[in-house]
């Protein structure tokens, strides 16, 4: 990708940044932000010309229709920090950007990239015209879609997927350092091309380029990752290995199979799952099952009685009751809202 040259609102914050380069060069909360702007001088729209809170959400952040959100990160744009109910890809095509996620802060230089886990307070500083980066988000259940399709190979992108799902002492971003691959570059590129663009069937064709992408990240660059402030690693695998079981087998299992297949005892499982994600089996269970049930929902040619047999319950009114606790309403009426 070539250099892009500054945007009139990318050359408006270069002069603000050069100007009090010691106020702005490093990051900030949200609280702070009306202060700074006026040592700066100036005015909030100018200093923060996008919309961003500390906490965002799916709803705030994505269109009704789109599974990913791209957006090219404002050079010279206050680096304020946030977190998201959703995860986030950054890849660097050109120059280098901060992440601050991390004592010390990670810098990501071309061909890296980035996963953040939901719920991550971090913030992202690119102070360069050479900076070439853009911001992927991505549904939390696009990206478990597309991750499914890993569940059964152990990876660095399941152990992932599922500490941030689950695990509460856990791993908030996972780097990939890719270099020079042209390949994968490519494949950012078509990616950023097609939501550019938005031609017909543009969505799902955004939902297979990413999942080629990260066949791509295993294949090429298994061997390249950086796993930023890593937590104990033997519980976390522990973890890790029980949740994935959990996972293939959510129809089925239970807490006396699940003891078994591990060699501890119920009490010792159900301890050791309660300490890592503060969660206990029944309610991790229960989470699996409703997040299948809602992407099978989708599907109009299952009946209700269909998906419930498959996730694993028994009684349709019972399901339904369970179901309108976790998401607000029936799973008629969020399948209605899904094939709008």
């Amino acid at each position: 990708m070539k250099l892009i040259p500054l945007t009139a609102e990318e050359l408006r914050l270069k002069t603000i940044f050069q100007s009090h380069t010691d106020i702005l060069s490093r990051p900030f909360f949200q609280p702070e932000f009306t202060h700074i702007s006026q040592k700066c001088g100036a005015a909030p729209k100018h200093l923060l010309p996008i919309a961003m809170e500390e906490k965002l959400t799916e709803n705030a952040c994505f269109k009704k229709d789109e599974d990913t959100a791209i957006q090219r990160h404002l050079r010279y744009l206050p680096a304020m920090y946030h977190e998201h109910t959703f995860f986030e890809m950054i890849y660097v095509f050109e120059g280098t950007c901060t992440n601050y996620i991390n004592n010390p802060p990670d810098t990501l230089k071309k061909g890296d990239l980035c996963l953040i886990a939901p719920d991550t307070l971090h913030a992202v500083g690119a102070f360069s015209d050479a900076a070439v980066i853009y911001n992927f988000m991505i549904r939390t259940s696009t990206f478990e879609q597309v991750y499914r399709s890993f569940l059964h190979t152990p990876n660095a992108l399941n152990d992932f997927f599922m500490q941030a799902l689950y695990v509460k002492r856990r791993n908030a971003s996972l780097i990939f350092h890719t270099g020079d691959d042209e390949v994968l570059r490519n494949f950012m590129g078509y990616v950023c091309q097609e939501y550019e663009k938005q031609e017909k069937y543009w969505s799902q064709m955004v939902n297979n380029l990413l999942h080629a992408i990260f066949i791509l990240l295993l294949r090429r660059h298994e061997e390249d990752i950086e796993l930023p402030g890593t937590p104990d690693l033997k519980a976390l695998d522990e973890v890790v290995d029980i949740l994935n079981y959990i996972h293939t087998n959510f129809s089925e299992v239970t807490l006396g199979r699940l003891a078994e297949k591990f060699s501890y005892s119920e009490r010792h499982i159900s301890r050791l799952l309660k300490e890592q994600t503060g969660m206990n089996f029944h309610d991790i269970l229960r989470e699996i099952r409703l997040r299948q049930a809602a992407d099978l929902l989708s599907n109009p040619k299952l009946s209700l009685a269909d998906i419930v047999e498959q996730v694993g319950y028994s009684d349709v009114s019972s399901f339904s009751r369970i179901f309108k606790k976790q998401y607000g309403r029936t799973p008629a009426d969020y399948r209605k809202n899904m094939l709008l």
